[in-house]
C-alpha cells in the first residue's frame, strides 16, 4: 500500500512518527514542497492509497479526490481540517480521520510570542551578541488585559497562564452566554 505524506516542510514526519514498524507493509513517500496546482497534485498522487496531510496546507478538493482512483484513506493531523472535501470523500467511500494532538504546544508558543514582544527579546538578544546590555525597557504583564477569541482547549490554557501572571482576561466565544460565563469563571 502506497502512503503519501504531504506538506512535511521540515522533514520530520518519518522521524517523529513511529513508521519503522509499518515500513514492511507500507511504502511511504514524503512530499516536502508545496504543489503548484491541482493537476500536479493529481499526477504526483495518482498511485497512492493513503494521504497523510498536515492540517490545511494542501487543499484536498473534489477534483483531487475524484481523480485519485486508488485513494482509500485520508488522515489529517489534528481533528479538524477545513480544506478536505468531506462530502466528496464520503461519496467515494474514502475514510477520513484525524489524529489527536497535544494542544499545549500552541498555548506555549502563544506565551513565548507574548513574552518576547513585551520584553523585546529579539532586539535584546541581537544587542547582547553585539556587546550591548539591555538597551530597551520591557513591560510587566501584571494588571494588563489580555483578550482571547475562543475558549476551547487552547484559549482556556492561554487564559490560565494569563491569570497566573496576574492579568485581566476578557474573552469571546461562540458559546459564551451567561451560564457559560459562570462556569468559565469557576473553571479558570
Amino acid at each position: 500500500m502506497k502512503v503519501a505524506i504531504l506538506d512535511d516542510y521540515q522533514n520530520i514526519s518519518l522521524i517523529l512518527g513511529n513508521f519503522e514498524k509499518l515500513k514492511k507493509d507500507f511504502d511511504f513517500q514524503v512530499f516536502n514542497q508545496p504543489f503548484e496546482n491541482e493537476e500536479i497534485i493529481i499526477e504526483k498522487l495518482k498511485d497512492f492509497d493513503v494521504l497523510l496531510v498536515m492540517r490545511e496546507r494542501t487543499p484536498i478538493t473534489k477534483k483531487i479526490i475524484s481523480n485519485l482512483k486508488n485513494l482509500k484513506l485520508i488522515i489529517t493531523s489534528g481533528m479538524r481540517n477545513k480544506s478536505i472535501d468531506f462530502l466528496t470523500a464520503k461519496e467515494k467511500k474514502i475514510l477520513v480521520c484525524g489524529t489527536d494532538s497535544n494542544n499545549s504546544s500552541t498555548a506555549e508558543l502563544t506565551w513565548a510570542l507574548i513574552l518576547g514582544l513585551v520584553r523585546n527579546l529579539r532586539e535584546e538578544a541581537e544587542n547582547m551578541y553585539q556587546g550591548y546590555w539591555q538597551t530597551t525597557l520591557g513591560y510587566e504583564l501584571k494588571g494588563k488585559t489580555l483578550g482571547i477569541i475562543g475558549l476551547g482547549k487552547i484559549g482556556s490554557q492561554v487564559s490560565k497562564v494569563a491569570l497566573a501572571f496576574g492579568m485581566n482576561v476578557i474573552a469571546w466565544s461562540r458559546i459564551l452566554n451567561f451560564q457559560w460565563q459562570k462556569i468559565i469563571r469557576y473553571w479558570l
